[in-house]
């Protein structure tokens, strides 16, 4: 198999107290070639209370470092905004897989790429969760409809798309769902997404994005998180090795996705996760 890429957000809890997460996370990553993807969060997006657009804290940012220290030269950096006024799409109150083109929401994001390239035009830049959207159910759903309205979406992003120089597809499971719930539904979701990533926008490299945790349990998790309620919601070691193996096959790279809220959750050694990706994913 071509080598692709491989990027990592994580930021697990060093056990020993000695590094902070994103560097200890880098330490275990770095050794089977996994560089740390820079995100620049919605905190330094818009302003807390208006939810404008905040160029100069978005300038700074980008200029004197990101979430988890300075942004490197010459990085790929994923841009984090999800509030819901400035999504690329909205739904019809009656309909929630009915998707509407939001277009303030795509005016915005090309106005922060303006200044993103401005700012660090040593940079590439993508944004998460927007282009390709690919809810489980949405992605899946048979409705000749709904499948037009996702088609129409990409149509009024390809613009925006092309401005883009990396797409970040992102596939985060739940152990419940309610419609399509076989192995295979969750497999042809994971290769249906990549490929309308590929086939419904621009000819730019394709990052596919895992979590190692069910979201519907981490959206339940106790307060304070425990290890052992960690290692109740994470993936079995095969359902990451066939997200993993599909990725690998049909996009251009892989970003990780763990640890959230930042160095709350111990790093866990023992993961199947973990050991499958030292082992067989490198």
């Amino acid at each position: 198999m071509m080598q692709k890429e491989r990027y990592h957000y994580t930021q697990f809890k060093d056990p020993s107290g000695l590094l902070e997460a994103g560097k200890f996370c880098d330490a275990q990553f770095s050794p089977i070639g996994f560089n740390r993807m820079p995100f620049v969060f919605q905190n330094n997006i818009l302003d807390p209370s208006s939810h404008e657009f905040d160029e100069d804290t978005f300038r700074r940012s980008l200029t004197e470092g990101d979430n988890t220290g300075r942004i490197p030269l010459d990085s790929r950096v994923v841009i984090d905004l999800e509030y819901p006024a400035w999504n690329v799409y909205k739904h019809l109150p009656e309909d929630k897989l009915w998707y509407q083109v939001n277009q303030p929401g795509i005016d915005l994001r090309f106005r922060i790429l303006e200044v993103a390239k401005s700012a660090r035009p040593d940079c590439e830049f993508g944004y998460y969760g927007q282009m390709p959207h690919l809810p489980y159910g949405g992605t899946l759903h048979a409705s000749p409809r709904v499948q037009e309205s996702r088609r129409h979406l990409a149509m009024a992003c390809w613009s925006l798309a092309e401005q883009c120089d990396f797409l970040v597809a992102y596939f985060y499971d739940r152990k419940v769902t309610p419609v399509y719930d076989t192995f295979a539904d969750r497999l042809r979701w994971v290769r249906t997404g990549l490929a309308e990533a590929k086939q419904f926008f621009p000819p730019k490299p394709v990052l596919g994005m895992l979590w190692m945790e069910y979201y519907d349990l981490w959206r339940a998790r106790p307060d304070p998180d425990t290890l052992e309620a960690y290692r109740a919601r994470q993936l079995s070691g095969y359902t990451w090795q066939e997200y993993h193996r599909l990725i690998l096959e049909l996009a251009d790279g892989i970003l990780y996705w763990g640890g959230v809220p930042w160095n709350t959750i111990p790093w866990d050694p023992t993961a199947e996760w973990w050991w499958v990706t030292q082992r067989g994913l490198h």
